[in-house]
């Protein structure tokens, strides 16, 4: 795992992670960005992620009231 010193990584008081889901300056990745299926796919894998780091850590998603929402952890669409 790289570690560097970005200022989104170093001036935040919570856990964070920088993500590069593919490269603009790439021809073949800059036509899948433009994709909506890769998109969707992305935006999928990125929110399983981030669940399964609030799982392992025992921490629970909270919904916009403020109360933990099991379901939301429970399944990703």
């Amino acid at each position: 795992m790289k570690q560097a010193g970005f200022a989104v990584l170093k001036s935040v008081e919570f856990p964070s992670v920088l993500v590069e889901t593919a490269f603009i300056n790439n021809p073949l990745e800059a036509k899948l960005l433009r994709d909506p299926a890769f998109q969707k796919q992305m935006g999928k894998q990125l929110a399983t992620g981030v669940l399964t780091y609030f799982q392992r850590a025992g921490l629970g998603l909270l919904a916009p009231d403020g109360i933990p929402d099991e379901q939301t952890c429970a399944s990703v669409p």
